[in-house]
């Protein structure tokens, strides 16, 4: 047997009905011996002997002058037994015997389609409809068989047909919506969830399509306020917080990010994901310490993951802690392999900690494991370039970089500055006013240029771009040092880029 479900279940509910009720016949009128083995009937099949029942039921036919509705039972136990076939026979009886009735029909076409025999099962729930057009079943149903046929048009037929018996039913606006999309008609899709939403204000399914549907067409501000609407209504669909934190941070919301991760922490604290996530946003933030705080509860935990290490590696060299960060990669290196990201960090957190060897070691093994790693070799170029040492290996370097990417800003102020200590303050000013266009806001940039231009003995420039540099940066001591000395004519400019009294 095939897609029982739904469909088994109103199978089962629409044959179940209380025949004497439905019927026109009063019980009155009913053999007294056929409403009493009816009633045995019914005790039977509730517990559960199901063949009894049967033969209970075909006694009740006996003298019955309404045995359309037996028919229907009898029916329904044989479709719970998974005898179709049987099934079919006992419904179509019911319709011999009470013609204008659209339940055998509808019956027998919901047979049909658990069968897969669409053509069979939409002809009966045609018959259905012609005969009680008012009888909303029948059009769900039939657009249903549509649907499954993939006739969305169709189907989106009948719902409306639907919708015009029953013009405020949420459900039906929910499900045109649904094929509407389905067809690819966004704005029609909309107009039917807003209907449904505005029908039934509580209902979850139109709000999920709508935002949905926001989402897609990159209205996040719609989408969000539709999750909020929804968490309100369920307040535990970690889907929907999932959503919102994807789309609060799609949106520069990393406040509201934060915090809908925070609950989510305490709604699944064994889900690890949910502590990487807020961690990475916190780091986003700028917030190293409440990252330190949150990934050290993680660990506390007993989460043992390469992520966790490397976002608490990250959290501590953010909050100045390097000798933290260190230990921190060392773990995630460990328990996660050989990877690129961890070990550049550690060669920064190296390098930071004046520790030049290890870091160099770390970068080599970088640019070992990936060869078009460009970032690495500028690094490690410019690290040379700074310390005044292994120049000509610096500057092949900060090249090689260059020609994997030629744009870089900052791969061409490592450029220029590599030409300047090497004295080369023709190819230095070249670049460095290539890196100066390239990223504007970079204050070394605008200083490394000045250094040139001092260098080159043009201290009216220098001071023009030191100036640059010093509106960006207004903090620089050093920087402000240089300008002033400019200004006495007390200070040079030494190899290394260091001003010094002459």
């Amino acid at each position: 047997m095939v897609r029982r479900g739904s469909v088994y279940l109103t199978v089962y509910l629409l044959a179940s009905l209380w025949p004497f009720v439905l019927a026109e016949t009063s019980i009155e009128e009913v053999p007294p011996s056929a409403y009493a083995n009816y009633l045995q009937g019914l005790l039977i099949e509730r517990e559960g002997n199901l063949n009894s029942a049967v033969s209970s039921y075909r006694r009740a036919l006996i003298g019955n002058p309404n045995p359309s509705e037996i028919y229907i039972k009898i029916g329904a136990i044989f479709f719970r037994q998974n005898k179709n076939e049987m099934a079919v026979r006992e419904f179509s009886k019911a319709a011999a015997k009470d013609p204008r009735s659209a339940l055998p029909h509808m019956l027998i076409g919901a047979v049909y389609y658990l069968e897969k025999d669409t053509p069979s099962a939409i002809k009966e729930y045609e018959t259905a409809i012609k005969l009680e057009p008012k009888k909303v079943d029948s059009y769900i149903s039939l657009a249903e068989m549509y649907n499954f046929k993939n006739d969305t048009a169709g189907a989106i037929r009948l719902y409306e047909k639907a919708l015009d018996i029953v013009p405020n039913s949420a459900v039906l606006n929910t499900r045109i919506g649904a094929l509407y999309y389905k067809n690819k008609n966004t704005a029609k899709a909309i107009e039917y969830f807003k209907k449904a939403k505005e029908t039934q204000p509580v209902l979850i399914e139109p709000r999920l399509g709508l935002a949905f549907l926001y989402e897609k067409t990159g209205d996040g501000k719609s989408a969000i306020e539709e999750y909020e609407k929804i968490l309100k209504i369920d307040p535990l669909d970690i889907d929907v917080y999932l959503k919102l934190i994807q789309l609060y941070y799609g949106e520069g919301l990393n406040e509201e990010s934060a915090r809908m991760l925070e609950l989510l922490v305490k709604l699944e604290p064994r889900d690890l994901k949910h502590y990487l996530t807020l961690g990475y946003i916190y780091i986003q933030s700028g917030k190293g310490k409440e990252a330190i705080e949150l990934l050290e509860k993680a660990k506390e935990r007993g989460f043992n993951d390469y992520r966790l290490y490397y976002l608490l590696g990250a959290a501590y060299e953010m909050s100045g802690e390097n000798r933290g960060a260190i230990e921190e990669y060392k773990k995630a290196l460990r328990y996660g392999g050989d990877n690129v990201n961890v070990r550049y960090l550690l060669a920064i957190s190296y390098e930071k900690l004046g520790e030049f060897g290890k870091a160099v070691k770390q970068f080599r093994r970088v640019i070992k494991i990936r060869p078009d790693e460009a970032e690495a070799y500028n690094y490690l170029g410019y690290m040379y370039a700074e310390k005044g040492e292994n120049l000509e290996e610096a500057l092949a370097l900060i090249q090689k970089a260059v020609g994997l990417d030629p744009k870089n800003g900052a791969y061409l102020d490592s450029l220029g500055w590599v030409y300047f200590q090497l004295g080369n303050i023709s190819k230095a000013l070249e670049y460095l006013k290539k890196a100066a266009s390239a990223i504007p806001d970079e204050p070394i940039v605008w200083e490394h240029l000045g250094d040139a231009f001092y260098k080159k003995k043009m201290p009216k420039e220098a001071e023009k771009e030191w100036k640059k540099s010093l509106k960006i940066n207004p903090g620089n001591e050093k920087l402000q040092l240089k300008i002033d000395g400019l200004k006495k004519k007390t200070f040079g400019v030494k190899k290394g880029g260091i001003i010094s009294e002459n």
